[in-house]
């Protein structure tokens, strides 16, 4: 499921770019080989730290502002790679989900493992009990996506598994029922969990029940990644069809907005904390930026040198990082890109007071010249011969 994107077809339409209005543009700073092998996933904390998890088996907590590692938690035995990392409101305690079919959580401030859950599904089998994660908004139980199609529910405290319930695959891709991705919504206490996966198919489900409460269909290819936005209002979803798929939650059926947002791939997407716009990422290489309420296209950013697989915002979303293939991390910064454009706007405003100084200076001088002209013409004798009066008729 991590596989490689296809070759980039040709660039398609996007919607029309405006000025890069809160939004990040330059990358201030990079942590190069973070580690050894691609970055699959990453979390920004309410602690303020960074988690990243990796193919080389894998995750490392950083402190953001230093670019300093300070934990890196590997688990015996080996894992195969870790493809989910979340973090719970606090940021205290961390999710992983990895191939070897486990759900480990940690502790962030020790950097220690303090419980493992038993997915289920031998490595190879082809069964997968816990692909992306989610925690419940009170950080008591986590949702995980099943390639037989089911969301399982899972408690926090014990361990043990709480719950599970199956989707609704109704895509217009592939019969294949593979959950991709789950998001717990971030209010009504996190009752509703949305889902979708290998079918292309979106579905916002009731975790009590079970019980499916919106549908959405539209997609040509999986949806790899779930976004809310608007405290629970509208739902993103991000395609390998390349779009992004804004669903309202008053109105099932079609999507209120699809945004073209990748060439390729599209394999991340996430809302700004303020949810004045959000972030995509794909096999493109590309970040970009989106505007939810003028549904233009900010400003995007390249750097990687391979497909980037996920983004997060900070708690203030003044920054964001986003991770790769390459095993690099990129951070983004809002203050840096409005003190760069602040720069450039006093550098550009100061280069068009000289122009229009010179031009008043020129104009000016055209007036004074002319002026001159003027007068010449008017108080200049004309040489010429006298002409005298006619004679006299004779008497």
């Amino acid at each position: 499921r991590r596989a490689r994107a296809p070759p980039l077809p040709r660039a398609r339409h996007c919607a029309a770019r405006a000025p890069p209005t809160m939004a990040m543009q330059s990358t201030h700073k990079t942590l190069n080989e973070a580690h050894e092998q691609g970055i699959w996933t990453c979390v920004w904390t309410a602690r303020d730290e960074l988690v990243t998890g990796s193919n080389d088996e894998s995750v490392a907590i950083w402190d953001p502002r230093t670019r300093l590692q300070k934990h890196v938690l590997r688990p015996a035995g080996g894992v195969f790679g870790f493809q989910s990392v979340v973090a719970d409101a606090t940021g205290a305690t961390l999710a992983t989900a990895s191939i070897d079919n486990k759900v480990r959580l940690w502790d962030a401030e020790k950097g220690s493992l303090s419980g493992t859950i038993e997915a289920g599904g031998a490595v190879g089998s082809g069964i997968v009990n816990a692909w992306t994660l989610s925690f419940r908004p009170d950080g008591a139980a986590l949702a995980s996506g099943a390639s037989s199609g089911e969301v399982n529910l899972w408690d926090v405290a014990t361990l043990a598994k709480a719950s599970s319930f199956a989707t609704e695959p109704k895509g217009d891709v592939d019969a294949d029922t593979f959950i991709m991705s789950v998001a717990h919504a971030p209010a009504d206490d996190g009752n509703l969990v949305a889902a979708a996966g290998y079918s292309g198919a979106v579905g916002v489900y009731d975790r009590r029940t079970g019980k499916i409460c919106q549908s959405y269909v539209g997609h040509h290819g999986p949806v790899r990644s779930l976004c809310w936005a608007r405290n629970g209002d509208a739902l993103l979803s991000a395609s390998d069809d390349g779009t992004v798929r804004a669903w309202d939650m008053g109105s099932p059926g079609e999507p209120f907005w699809t945004f073209y947002a990748n060439r390729s791939w599209c394999l991340s997407v996430r809302c700004a904390p303020d949810g004045t716009h959000f972030c995509t990422t794909g096999a493109d290489r590309e970040v970009k930026f989106w505007s939810l309420d003028t549904k233009e296209e900010l400003s995007r950013v390249e750097g990687h040198e391979d497909q980037v697989w996920e983004v997060a915002y900070s708690p203030d979303g003044s920054e964001l990082a986003s991770v790769s293939d390459d095993g690099n991390v990129r951070f983004y910064s809002r203050d840096s890109h409005d003190a760069h454009a602040a720069a450039n706007l006093a550098s550009n405003t100061a280069e068009k007071r000289k122009r229009d100084e010179a031009s008043e200076k020129m104009e000016a001088e055209i007036a004074a010249a002319a002026r001159a002209l003027d007068a010449a013409e008017t108080t200049e004798e004309v040489p010429g011969r006298v002409i005298e009066p006619p004679p006299a008729p004779a008497a």
